[in-house]
């Protein structure tokens, strides 16, 4: 038989877009806000196909088996905005939060201003921002 997560990533589907670990939402800023307030957390990863440090940190960090377990015990809503082609929306989200530039990633926290990582992404800072927002989750049910 052929192995689970063969084969190249598969394209958008109905507003998700399929990795090896992730089902990537296609992002939406209203949607995940709205997420938040429900108590959700979600990540949003802004990339494009030309963004070299975006594929580094897609392949060293957020498509692997430790980042992706980390996001399903925690429950994380995975969200991607894709500015390719430098999209105006996504523009000026990235301008909210005082950047022009990707590789771009936000984690939406209940209750809490949105944690914004640095352009080279680790394993720990991610699970770090997951493991302190989820804390903070827990002391309000």
């Amino acid at each position: 038989g052929s192995a689970a997560g063969a084969g190249p990533p598969s394209r958008s589907t109905g507003g998700t877009v399929t990795s090896r670990y992730h089902a990537w939402q296609t992002f939406d800023e209203a949607r995940a806000e709205a997420l938040a307030a429900e108590g959700k957390l979600v990540f949003v990863d802004v990339t494009a196909d030309w963004c070299l440090t975006c594929k580094v940190n897609e392949h060293a960090v957020l498509e692997t088996a430790e980042i992706a377990d980390a996001f399903a015990r925690h429950q994380v809503v995975t969200m991607k905005a894709d500015w390719t082609n430098r999209d105006e929306t996504i523009a000026r989200y990235l301008a909210k939060f005082g950047k022009s530039s990707i590789p771009f990633y936000v984690l939406y926290r209940p209750g809490r201003e949105p944690y914004v990582f640095g352009e080279l992404l680790t394993k720990g800072r991610v699970l770090e921002a997951l493991e302190g927002a989820s804390s903070s989750v827990a002391r309000l049910d």
